[in-house]
Order: structure tokens, then sequence, then C-alpha cells
């Protein structure tokens, strides 16, 4: 495994590319990440708490993982980094990013042409893929945020379950279980998550 951070050289927080590394390389490891595969990790440190976001690309077959220094930050110790929130984070850009780089996943839309639903029912799978590999996850907050995307019904619970649990599943398995459970999901809205790498690119 090739991994490039971004930056080399933190200056804003009281952490730095070597502790982001030791926790991406435990998580790599747990999951088994091919050794091929090349990863470029960019931790957006202006970006502290509240504000949270993370964007999974792959271009040229080189995963790109974005987040916002929130997303790894230490909740009550500001500019520290939290290893159980990276670990969960990364886990969770590394499958889907894993996801992007499968024939299954070929006509998968960019992470902002997502909409609610269709992410959240992505992160259910790779949630329950990153929890089998040992990872600590929240299945009480992922099952939350789920069915406010997903709906309070029976249905979306077979779904959550379905994918969680392990079925094998694909872009098209996404697609359509989001225009069956939300099929008036609106396209992305701003202030979503993976809206801010975008804004931050506009800035």
């Amino acid at each position: 495994m090739t991994l490039t951070i971004v930056p080399d050289e933190f200056t804003l927080v009281l952490y730095g590319a070597d502790d982001v590394r030791a926790v991406f390389d435990e998580v790599a490891g747990l999951l088994g990440l091919p050794a091929d595969v090349a990863v470029s990790l960019e931790v957006d440190e202006e970006l502290a708490q509240p504000l949270t976001g993370s964007y999974v690309d792959v271009r040229d077959g080189v995963v790109h993982l974005w987040y916002s220094g929130g997303n790894v930050e230490d909740t009550r110790r500001p500019r520290h980094l939290d290893p159980v929130r990276a670990r969960r984070e990364f886990a969770m850009g590394i499958l889907r990013g894993l996801d992007r780089r499968d024939d299954a996943f070929r006509d998968a839309p960019a992470d902002d042409e997502l909409t609610d639903a269709q992410r959240a029912l992505w992160d259910v799978a790779a949630e329950g893929r990153a929890e089998r590999a040992g990872i600590a996850m929240r299945p009480d907050r992922a099952r939350y945020v789920y069915r406010l995307a997903c709906g309070f019904t029976d249905e979306a619970d077979a779904a959550y379950d379905r994918l969680r649990g392990g079925a094998p599943t694909s872009w098209a398995d996404i697609a359509a279980t989001a225009a069956r459970l939300a099929p008036n999901a609106p396209k992305p809205r701003a202030g979503r998550r993976d809206d801010l790498r975008r804004r931050r690119g506009e800035g």
C-alpha cells in the first residue's frame, strides 16, 4: 500500500502526519487493504469541530479520501486527534474507496451527487464490513442517521439489516433500494457534509 498524507506537515492542530499514518496503517491492516492500492488521505485542519465532512473518490486507480479536521478531532480536547473516531472514519473511507474501484460500483455518482438515502445505504454496508473486521463502530447512531434518510419503516429496517449484515451489494442495488425507500429524495443540498469539500475548493 502506498499512502500519501496531505498536508505532510500540520500547523494548526496538535497532531501530525505520523499520528494520522499510524491510525490509518492499523485500519488498513484490519481491513486487509491490498498492497497494490494507492491512497491519498487529506485532512483539512482548518475545518474543526463542529464542521464535519468526508468525501471519497477514485482517480486513475488512486483512492482519494478527504476529511474535515472535525471528523478526526477529539470532541473534548480541541485540536487533538481522536484515534477511535479516526479509525471509524478511515475504515468507512477505505471500504467505499475499494467499492469505487470495483466494476459493481462503476456507475456510482460522485459523493456530492448522491442523495442522502443513497449515501446512507452505502455507509451502512461499509459500517457493517468495518465492524466485522474488528473496528468499533456506533450502530445505534448509524441506524438513527440512516432512518432520517430512508424512513422509520419496517421495509427500511429490513434493508438496513440486510446491508449491515453483509449481503452482497452493488451500486445498482443501492440505487434501487434508495429509490424504493425514498422516492422523493432531493438531490444533494447545500451544507451536506460532503459539500464542505466542494465549497472549500471554490473558496
